[in-house]
């Protein structure tokens, strides 16, 4: 009897399909920081995080939508150079 086949997604594509939707909820709840924040720190910190966390996303969609080496999947998410990620 043949095993009949499933469709698993590959944990690593479906963790860079979520990444991004998780980093545009953190995008969201830091823009509304910054519009409530009246501390001038705060503000900088707010605006720090801001674009920090849209670097973070502009990153997670390039890497989405570039090809994966077929021999080493995610291995974008590595750094380019072998350097650690320091995402949370």
């Amino acid at each position: 009897m043949a095993k009949q086949e499933t469709n698993v997604p590959n944990p690593t594509q479906e963790r860079i399909r979520q990444e991004p939707q998780g980093t545009a909820r953190e995008l969201r709840s830091a823009y509304a920081r910054f519009r409530f924040a009246a501390d001038p720190a705060l503000i900088d910190a707010c605006a720090y995080e801001r674009n920090a966390l849209q670097a973070k996303y502009n990153d997670l969609l390039r890497r989405a939508k570039a090809p994966q080496a077929p021999d080493m999947p995610g291995a974008a998410s590595f750094g380019a150079k072998g350097g650690s990620v320091c995402w949370s």
